[in-house]
């Protein structure tokens, strides 16, 4: 910026602070008016004043001074209750208990809190641990179908003999946890079962003769074991 640009910026004000500041401007006296009297007040007028200012502030006699907020304490002991349909862990519990405490929060805000967010806590954990199983799930599914023995191109004869083994050897109850815990898809689940299967014909017969049964097919597998009646 040139030396004439700077100049002529500083010379002229803003529009704002002249129409804001500018004095007023004096104007000649008409002839014949009278003179206005120039001379300060007597300073026993200010002091008149302000003692009125003062009586109006100072509180009259009887007046009670305000109420002070309630100071804030922690109970003795707390008593939460867990809202409805929540399960409030005890180790969770007591520190949330403790935090209170030094917190010094009484018992109806503690309360308050805990039917606030106990159920979004819960429900994202139990959104957490349904991704955490649905991911374990996948991979091991992965790992099944890549598996040198029960997987790749036997992976078909690997299932099927699974199958097998949890019709004739299995129960309703077995089947629903496999399915509900996804490991029916865990590899080593998966191997277990597909050996057994292999063992037995489509009939569930096994391939030495011996029928087989919820009872007596763990038997004939561990035949030497003193757990058997």
């Amino acid at each position: 910026m040139s030396d004439s640009t700077t100049t002529a910026a500083a010379a002229a004000p803003s529009a704002g602070t002249l129409l804001a500041d500018a004095a007023p401007v004096a104007q000649p006296a008409e002839a014949g008016a009278p003179a206005v009297d120039a001379t300060p007040k007597n300073g026993a007028d200010d002091a008149a004043a302000g003692a009125d200012a003062t009586a109006e502030t100072k509180p009259e006699a009887g007046d009670k001074p305000a109420d002070k907020p309630a100071e804030r304490a922690a109970p003795e002991a707390y008593d939460i209750k867990a809202p409805d349909g929540v399960t409030l862990d005890a180790e969770a519990a007591a520190e949330f208990e403790a935090v209170a405490r030094e917190l010094n929060m009484p018992q109806d805000e503690a309360q308050a809190l805990v039917q606030r967010m106990a159920p979004k806590l819960q429900q994202r954990f139990a959104a957490q641990q349904t991704e955490l199983m649905a991911r374990a799930s996948s991979e091991w599914a992965e790992s099944a179908k890549a598996d040198k023995e029960i997987g790749g191109d036997a992976l078909p004869e690997s299932m099927a003999a699974a199958k097998r083994a949890l019709k004739h050897l299995g129960t309703p109850e077995l089947a629903s946890l496999l399915e509900d815990s996804r490991l029916g898809n865990h590899p080593e689940v998966l191997r277990f079962m597909a050996r057994a299967g292999k063992a037995l014909g489509p009939d569930g017969t096994f391939l030495g003769g011996r029928a087989a049964t919820n009872v007596n097919a763990a038997q004939s597998i561990y035949a030497k074991s003193n757990m058997n009646p």
